[in-house]
């Protein structure tokens, strides 16, 4: 039984690489009830259209590894910010060396990057395969399943 107000990902049983993500919100006689992340409307998803079903990961692999990019060269720009920030603070706050000490920073930036993102794409795709593992998929076909409200 699917809890409401989960998240829960629908594949086609036409093609089941057409996904459909959203939080489950009931079903009608015929259809589920889900709507998809920052929408306001419902989507109605014909029950013989739906092939399975999975509840757990909710989000692609191309979209952990995305997130952990992003975590990636935000770590970057932070030590940046830092290695920056520690010059500024060395100089009495010398506004007249800001501008090398701001290079000397972004310079700092790119090359921690260099290590930082492919480290935060690993760290995502780690995150997929651990998410993957938790997923459960309902497999639909002909007489196989039963919906109880």
């Amino acid at each position: 039984m699917i809890p409401l107000d989960e998240w829960v990902a629908v594949s086609s049983a036409y093609d089941p690489s057409n996904m459909f993500r959203g939080i489950y919100l009931g079903m009608t006689v015929d259809a589920l009830r889900i709507q998809a992340k920052g929408e306001s409307f419902e989507r109605y998803i014909p029950i013989d259209e739906i092939g399975s079903i999975f509840r757990g990961k909710t989000k692609s692999t191309k979209e952990y590894v995305w997130g952990g990019i992003k975590l990636g060269g935000l770590v970057s720009v932070g030590i940046g910010g830092f290695i920056t920030g520690i010059f500024l603070i060395d100089s009495g706050f010398d506004i007249v060396a800001l501008p090398s000490m701001l290079a000397f920073g972004g310079l700092w930036s790119i090359v921690s990057g260099i290590f930082t993102v492919p480290a935060g794409a690993l760290l995502g795709l780690i995150r997929a395969q651990v998410a993957e593992g938790k997923a459960v998929e309902y497999v639909i076909g002909d007489g196989e399943w039963v919906i109880v409200k």
